[in-house]
């Protein structure tokens, strides 16, 4: 995680002594919800059985900040369901 945050403050039009100071998982707030949105939908493409709260744990280690209260309310507006199996699945016909 840290060589990404490094690589990503590299690529920040500022002066080294202030990029220190500057928080870079603000994303939903510079960039608005969609880059948010897009890291979600990508996360539950590669892993659609992961819930709110394993996504918001993977967004905060990519850098992102956004709780798993934010995270639920981005999977309903994009109408993102997790996948899982159901009850009675072992019982036969």
């Amino acid at each position: 995680m840290i060589n990404h945050v490094a690589k990503r403050l590299a690529l920040l039009p500022i002066q080294i002594s202030t990029r220190d100071s500057v928080d870079i998982r603000e994303d939903c707030a510079r960039h608005g919800p969609q880059v948010v949105m897009r890291a979600i939908d990508r996360l539950h493409y590669d892993h659609p059985s992961w819930g709110s709260r394993k996504i918001a744990a993977m967004l905060k280690s990519q850098g992102y900040r956004a709780n798993r209260k934010r995270v639920q309310h981005y999977m309903r507006e994009m109408a993102i369901t997790v996948v899982y199996p159901g009850p009675n699945l072992s019982k036969r016909n």
